[in-house]
């Protein structure tokens, strides 16, 4: 399955295979409650960045009922992917969630993340974004 980034989903490659991460209502719900708030809040507080992406990707598999996940498990996929960037994998989930919301919620939020992360608007669209 390729991600559909238009969807709220991004592919990344960890536990040695490629998985695509889903942020639809039902998944930003289950990442806001492993939070306790919403994504943008958590980090803004100083939430931790492993926590954060450890909660994002089980809330973003949360729809594969055949992966029997924990947050331990997920840690070590992070701890192994010695290629990933995890700066970059943190903005991809937060455009992700942006782009699984509603027309209008989408467009708030890409363009609060566009000002917060310095990327203009125009290449967000044209998807030069993460």
């Amino acid at each position: 399955m390729v991600a559909n980034a238009d969807r709220g989903e991004i592919d990344v490659h960890l536990g040695e295979q490629t998985r695509t991460l889903r942020f639809r209502a039902v998944e930003s719900m289950l990442l806001e409650d492993r939070l306790g708030c919403d994504p943008l809040t958590f980090l803004a507080r100083g939430g931790g960045q492993t926590k954060f992406l450890v909660d994002a990707t089980l809330a973003g598999l949360s729809a594969d009922r055949g992966l029997k996940l924990t947050p331990t498990k997920v840690a070590g996929w992070l701890d192994d992917a010695a290629d990933l960037d995890r700066e970059q994998f943190q903005r991809s989930i937060l455009y992700a969630i942006a782009r699984g919301k509603s027309k209008l919620e989408a467009e708030k939020m890409v363009k609060a993340l566009d000002e917060a992360f310095g990327t203009p608007s125009a290449e967000a669209v044209e998807g030069k974004a993460p």
